[in-house]
Parts: structure tokens; sequence; C-alpha cells
């Protein structure tokens, strides 16, 4: 109660108790422009996933760099992606009394999560260029290098176009020309 909890994006659950609460605001879907004004006035960030639904088991919450990059401390629900990061950038719980308890910590500056210049180097070695290059490496370590070889004698024309057919039509992530 002596809090103030702002959500955003859809409610899936229990809106109309949560209407009735006071300190509760419910303020439903934001442009992502409008979010980093908000975010800024947050003293602790909350992903409250549902972790019983299969789907949550299997994401990895955007939300999560998006706060970090913010420096700010985060209380989650136990999401398997955020595990390796449990104590450390995120306190995880799925007993309401723990999750509140972690909120109050952070709140009164008593957390023992990591400091803000680790959260946003965190954050931006996390961003999505480096995921990509990071994602891209897997996948090409998962599919063998493939040669393609273009034999082709006195043809630039149909040459040059069979180059650029391969290059935008070829779906196999690990090849050579």
């Amino acid at each position: 109660p002596e809090a103030d909890f702002i959500l955003i994006g859809e409610v899936s659950a229990h809106e109309n108790l949560l209407e009735k609460q006071s300190n509760i605001f419910l303020l439903g879907e934001k442009p992502y422009e409008e979010i980093p004004s908000f975010l800024q006035t947050f003293d602790v960030a909350l992903i409250p996933f549902d972790a019983s639904i299969e789907l949550i088991k299997a994401t990895n919450p955007v939300k999560f760099y998006e706060y970090l990059s913010a420096a700010k401390s985060i209380v989650a629900t136990e999401i398997p992606e955020l595990s390796p990061y449990k104590d450390k950038l995120v306190y995880l719980s799925n007993d309401n009394e723990e999750f509140v308890r972690y909120i109050k910590l952070c709140l009164d500056k008593k957390d023992t999560l990591a400091d803000a210049e680790e959260k946003v180097r965190f954050a931006k070695a996390n961003d999505w260029s480096n995921r990509f290059v990071e994602f891209k490496t897997l996948i090409r370590q998962a599919h063998p290098m493939v040669s393609i070889v273009v034999l082709s004698f006195n043809n630039h024309k149909y040459t040059l176009a069979s180059l650029k057919s391969i290059v935008d039509k070829t779906a196999y992530p690990n090849y050579e020309i």
C-alpha cells in the first residue's frame, strides 16, 4: 500500500480487482516512444508474467534488457530465460510474499543486485545488434559451409543474374559463392 504501481500494456488477469486499488494505475497500451519517459520515473521495474503458462517458459523478455539499460532494479516471476541472472541482475520469485519482499528491498535501496553501471554494461552487450551477431554465428555453426560454384564462359549478363538470384533467394545460412 505504500507504493504506486503503474501497469503499462495489456492486463490479462484480475483487471477488475486491480482497478479497485487506489495505488494501481492501469494505463493500457502505450506507443513504444513513450515508454522511456515512464521508465525514468520508476524506482523498480517488474516483469509479472504468469510463469505457469507454457509460452512464458520459453520467453526471453525484451523488457529485461530495456529495464537494465535504464539501470533499474528488476523483480520478475520465475521465467527460465532469466534464471542465469537470478540475484545478480534480477530477483525472481513466484511466491507472492517473497515477490513483495524483493520489491521492498529495491525500494529501500537495500537490494544486492548489480550496480547501475554493471546493469547498463550488460544491456549494451545484449543489444539487438550484438544478439544478432551471436545468433548468426550459432546458426552458421549448426549448418555446414556449402560452396556454390557458378561456371560461366563469356556470358557476363547471365552470370550477374545468376549471382543476384543466389544472393537474393538462398535461404541456407552458411554458404559461399
